[in-house]
């Protein structure tokens, strides 16, 4: 339920030309704050009209309001107990505001009405992935596939399932249907696609997709391309430019589609390359070298203060990327660590979320970094004066690792497919420490080990006992 939301039969019917044809134009035209209060007076006149309530239920989660998104959804299930739809919006609902048992309950209510869509299915299997239950996802997905084999939506549910397993071989096909979302992923280029084939002497152009934190994770197989006689061009965001300097490939933040295909003889989407060059997946490379230029170490110095021998943690509490889908940090819990003697923290913290920290009343404990750097390659230059980060994942977490920076990743109970399902270390990045949640939505035993380890750390370095 994002701006959207799976339709029922009104209970009671408006006429075209009442508040609630205002309230479907003014959403459509994307003017949320509008359609919130057209939707509004809609209700005042027809408050049984369960789709009515639905409608302003994704209104207001689209405008950051996901309690009373909350109560308008409990309301639509009152006045539609048997409706599938109903069940399955209310569902979706808790599954964004991450109580995926309270989803899963939904959805399976949804099901047992006989009238669900194939979408319900889908949903029901994302809670059930969520909760790491994941051979019963994977038969809710088979049912469905048998059905609709090439439905895009079911294909990358059970990409995300099988990555979960570890299972990547049978995952990456399953990957590939991204390239069929509208919008594209990548911009559009007349060239052919590359499909694994020899490469030696091709003229390859890589187009990377949107976040940045996967960016920085697929870069690790660039290297074996560069190996096979491949010469590559990145178009990426130019924030990445930096740190690429050491990576055998020439960036641009874009090509000009007229001269593409004389200067380049195949495509290929950045997250495509590890099921093209590693297609049994057996393989974990090293992370892609990240290249820490001397002006940005320049800039660090002349623009951050020094910490004299303080324990330099460096935090981030939100991913602030569209790789990154399991929200934010309880910030209040991570500035528990300025509280530690010998402790100086650094905030990499961007995007909307940099505004807790001025909203929280402790900037002259927290250094701002994120806030002063230009590009990635200004963060890799901070990253690298760092004894310590303090994150969750995203891109700052992905940077880190790629550095071989220590850090400790603060992780929920289903965490992205890279750091596994358990244990408290990753191949992909050997020198993260991940703390996991140890059931959906418990931080407190998270943050209490978070804290007895800094504590013990910035004790050994001031020499004090434990």
């Amino acid at each position: 339920m994002d701006g959207a939301y799976q339709s029922v039969q009104p209970t009671a019917s408006p006429s075209p030309t009442d508040e609630w044809a205002r309230a479907l134009a003014r959403q459509r035209a994307g003017d949320t704050a509008a359609a919130i209060t057209s939707y509004q007076r809609h209700l005042a006149d027809y408050p049984d009209d369960a789709e009515g309530w639905l409608a302003l239920a994704s209104a207001l989660r689209r405008s950051a309001c996901p309690d009373a998104a909350l109560v308008c959804c409990q309301r639509a299930v009152r006045l539609a107990p048997d409706s599938a739809a109903v069940w399955s919006n209310l569902g979706t609902l808790w599954f964004a505001l991450g109580n995926h048992e309270q989803s899963l309950r939904c959805h399976r209510t949804a099901l047992a009405t006989g009238a669900a869509p194939s979408r319900v299915r889908l949903e029901y299997a994302r809670a059930l992935r969520e909760l790491g239950r994941f051979a019963q996802a994977e038969s809710v997905l088979a049912e469905c596939l048998a059905a609709e084999p090439e439905r895009v939506d079911m294909l990358l549910e059970r990409a995300a399932v099988r990555l979960q397993l570890g299972r990547y071989a049978q995952a990456w096909p399953d990957f590939e249907a991204r390239l069929q979302l509208r919008p594209a992923r990548i911009p559009e280029v007349a060239l052919p696609r590359w499909r694994g084939e020899r490469i030696g002497g091709k003229r390859l152009l890589l187009l990377a997709e949107r976040g940045l934190a996967d960016a920085l994770w697929a870069l690790r197989f660039v290297p074996s391309l560069a190996r096979r006689g491949a010469a590559i061009t990145l178009v990426c965001p130019e924030a990445l430019h930096p740190v690429l300097a050491d990576l055998p490939l020439h960036p641009v933040a874009a090509v000009d589609p007229h001269d593409v295909v004389r200067s380049h003889d195949l495509q290929c989407a950045l997250l495509s390359l590890p099921g093209l060059v590693d297609p049994r997946g057996r393989l974990v490379p090293e992370p892609a070298p990240v290249a820490v230029l001397a002006e940005s170490r320049a800039w660090f110095a002349e623009h951050v203060a020094c910490s004299g021998r303080a324990l330099r943690i460096g935090i981030a509490w939100a991913g602030g990327d569209s790789s990154v889908t399991h929200g934010e940090l309880p910030l209040r819990r991570l500035l528990a660590l300025a509280a530690v003697p010998g402790v100086q923290l650094f905030s990499f913290q961007r995007g909307t979320a940099a505004a807790q920290l001025r909203g929280a009343g402790i900037e002259g404990m927290v250094i701002d970094v994120a806030g002063r750097c230009r590009h990635l390659g200004d963060t890799a230059a901070a990253l690298e004066r760092m004894d310590l980060l303090v994150a969750g994942d995203g891109v700052v977490a992905r940077l880190a690792g790629a550095m071989m920076k220590p850090g400790l990743i603060l992780l929920p109970h289903c965490a992205h497919w890279v750091y596994g399902r358990e244990n408290d270390a990753t191949p992909w990045y050997p020198t993260l420490r991940l703390l996991r949640q140890p059931e959906p939505g418990e931080w407190s035993p998270v943050f209490g080990e978070l804290q007895r380890l800094v504590t013990r750390w910035a004790d050994s370095r001031a020499g004090r006992s434990p």
